[in-house]
């Protein structure tokens, strides 16, 4: 039948997929709904001609999404979930059986009613007895619950119609007020760092204006612009930290969705950390030094960066084929290396803990052996992040 384009959320970027058949169509009162099977990515959930979910990879944007916030709180009983009329959310809150009350809240009946008809691995938790729905305004619905929940799920479209409410300083207010004490927030951050940085930092800030603890991360969907996916994540416990998880899965479970997960999505490159505002700035190769800085200001600049780089390289004779990301922190007494790191061995796709001591064992890897370039070398590949 061809293929169809999505409208470019980014301006010259959008995604296209080969449809095999059309399966639904429908303007409702707010939004245009389609829904077609596609020949690679099963059927794909449309609304105003912006790809929101397909059978291939929802799971990726579903799970992220909840388990980001679920596992930052240590007893999540109620829970609220705005937009997210597909169910996947809902599917995935309720693997959680610390949450005895599960509320769905979706503008649009409709969108709800077709997930449930040509998404049905998607849309299985309408029919658990914890879920219920209530079809209204989702801003309006918080704005009349205080107190009341203890993880709120905003799961909203793009930062266009309806939704556009959802992105900006007044519902992070409703947000916070409607959260019990020591409750998370999660929303969809519109953009990620690779489109429009400038926009998640702004999005990050007016969090942080309303919530004392604010974090954000990312994931990779590959239907979604760039193939990835941001989220903003905030908590009122101003001593909790939100990037390590509170709660483990069971070892089947964990099997699936290991706890490092949680860590490893609030990565991001050194020019993202840098516009989000971060103490910590990751720098390109190998940014390890304890060499203090003349002025603890200069070790926020670019150019104190390239001098730790060049240091670092003389230190470790760091080559291209092991890339190994260090975070720093700008002191008092100028840089100094952040504790408790892990490492991210892309070859065994496995995170390992490295205690403070496990720097001169790190030394003595990066020096052993096989000289730059060679095989040995090639196939040491570590990406080497500070827990962040």
């Amino acid at each position: 039948m061809g293929s169809i384009l999505e409208h470019p959320t980014i301006k010259g970027q959008a995604t296209a997929l080969r449809v095999e058949k059309i399966l639904h169509h429908e303007k409702t009162k707010y939004q245009d709904i389609l829904l077609f099977k596609s020949t690679s990515y099963g059927n794909v959930l449309v609304l105003d001609n912006v790809i929101q979910a397909t059978e291939r990879d929802e799971f990726s944007y579903q799970e992220m999404i909840t388990h980001l916030a679920m596992n930052a709180h240590l007893n999540p009983t109620s829970v609220l979930v705005i937009g997210g009329g597909d169910g996947g959310v809902l599917r995935e809150v309720v693997k959680h059986d610390c949450a005895e009350k599960v509320i769905l809240c979706d503008i649009d009946e409709a969108v709800i009613r077709v997930s449930k008809q040509y998404l049905p691995s998607m849309s299985t938790g309408f029919n658990n007895a914890k879920c219920s729905v209530q079809i209204e305004d989702g801003f309006q619905f918080i704005d009349q619950h205080k107190d009341a929940f203890d993880v709120i799920i905003t799961d909203s479209c793009d930062q266009e119609g309806p939704s556009k409410c959802f992105f900006g300083k007044q519902y992070f207010t409703l947000l916070f007020d409607a959260l019990r004490e020591g409750g998370v927030g999660i929303i969809q951050g519109f953009e990620n760092h690779w489109l429009d940085l400038s926009f998640v930092a702004s999005l990050k800030k007016d969090c942080e204006s309303v919530f004392p603890v604010v974090e954000y991360a990312h994931g990779a969907a590959p239907t979604y612009p760039s193939g990835q996916m941001a989220f903003i994540i905030c908590c009122k416990d101003p001593k909790r930290d939100i990037k390590v998880p509170t709660r483990r899965w069971t070892k089947t479970e964990e099997a699936l969705r290991p706890a490092p997960t949680q860590k490893v999505s609030h990565l991001r490159p050194a020019k993202a950390r840098a516009a989000l505002r971060y103490d910590l700035y990751g720098v390109a190769m190998i940014t390890a030094t304890t060499q203090p800085a003349a002025d603890p200001t200069a070790a926020k600049t670019a150019l104190h960066q390239r001098q730790v780089v060049a240091a670092a390289r003389r230190r470790y004779g760091c080559y291209n084929s092991t890339r190994i990301d260090l975070a720093v922190q700008a002191g008092d007494e100028g840089l100094h290396l952040m504790p408790n790191p892990f490492i991210i061995d892309t070859l065994n796709n496995s995170v390992v803990e490295l205690p403070a001591e496990g720097w001169k064992k790190l030394d003595r890897c990066l020096m052993r052996s096989s000289p730059p370039g060679s095989p040995q070398k090639q196939k040491s590949r570590f990406r080497f992040w500070n827990r962040i």
